[in-house]
């Protein structure tokens, strides 16, 4: 009986350190998003993103630190986080999900696809289906997406007086090279 609990820790802890191989994450991604507008448009970037995937079973997982967004203005950033994402009662956001492929991370390449998982801001949950391109290059990996979302899908409030200046869409680009953990 002892050798059989032996086995199955050791199995457990092999098993766990293989798949744990093909891991890789950064806490530096590179995150902007621009929302256009007609008379100035709104841009934010942070180099503070999370992400990690795991290339043996595709899973993906994404966080920034609302606060770590810089614009150019600002007061646009204390709107940013006092009205528009209320970051000190949402501090962060989230992704999850799964890439649509297990990709060979020992072979240089291009990998396009898609990424399907949940978006999390303002604890607001939304189902989302991303473009994803990951560069597998001499041992380096990068991966990016681009995607669109909408202010009000996040209930994100314009004032009156920005809502035909400001568009509801907003464009979000991600670029992280990850390294192995």
């Amino acid at each position: 009986m002892k050798n059989i609990f032996l086995f199955v820790v050791l199995l457990y802890c092999f098993g766990y350190k293989a798949a744990s191989q093909n891991r890789f994450s950064t806490n530096k991604a590179n995150i902007e998003f621009i929302c256009l507008g007609s008379f100035s448009d709104i841009e934010g970037k942070s180099l503070s993103g999370k992400l990690s995937i795991d290339f043996s079973t595709g899973y993906v997982e994404g966080e920034i630190p609302m606060k770590s967004f810089n614009f150019d203005k600002g007061f646009t950033q204390q709107h940013f986080n006092d009205w528009y994402l209320e970051t000190k009662k949402y501090p962060k956001g989230r992704f999850y999900g799964k890439i649509d492929r297990i990709i060979n991370i020992n072979k240089d390449g291009v990998y396009e696809g898609n990424m399907k998982g949940k978006l999390i801001l303002k604890n607001i949950v939304r189902d989302r289906i991303v473009p994803y391109k990951i560069v597998v290059k001499g041992g380096q990996v990068t991966a990016e997406t681009r995607f669109n979302a909408t202010t009000v899908e996040y209930g994100i409030d314009l004032p009156e007086i920005f809502r035909d200046k400001v568009s509801e869409s907003v464009s979000v680009s991600i670029k992280a090279e990850l390294r192995k953990n």
